[in-house]
């Protein structure tokens, strides 16, 4: 472990030379690197991640904006489209309890049985008499 951080210290080391040195490293000093450096790249990410909101943040800032109404106005991201998809209207009704169905996903029990029974899907279209 000392090798790999007295090499990682060097401005000239490569990825290729640290991959040599852990090649004569126990199980024990491999999962210590590998925690390592687990650690060390969230912390190289949280930082990028945080540089970049703040860049972000000072550009919409520049503009009047907020970062939040920034991101109201970007198709398909952020808070401002979660949740907002238009109900669907049912296509099918059951007759006998009035329980419907938008024809999206698994059909529900009550069709089935109908259907096992032979009867047919359109039968029981919202709009068909039921």
């Amino acid at each position: 472990m000392a090798l790999i951080q007295a090499m990682a210290s060097e401005s000239q080391m490569t990825a290729s030379g640290v991959l040599a040195a852990l090649k004569g490293f126990s199980l024990e000093e491999l999962d210590r690197v590998v925690a390592t450096a687990e650690r060390e790249r969230q912390a190289k990410r949280d930082a990028a991640r945080k540089a970049l909101v703040e860049e972000v943040r000072a550009k919409a800032e520049a503009l009047g904006l907020t970062l939040s109404t920034l991101l109201e106005g970007a198709e398909g991201e952020g808070p401002a489209t979660k949740g907002k998809r238009a109900p669907v209207l049912p296509k099918y009704r059951n007759p006998e309890t009035g329980e419907t169905w938008s024809g999206r996903g698994s059909a529900p029990g009550w069709l089935k049985r109908h259907e096992e029974q032979g009867r047919r899907r359109e039968e029981f279209a919202v709009g068909n008499g039921s």
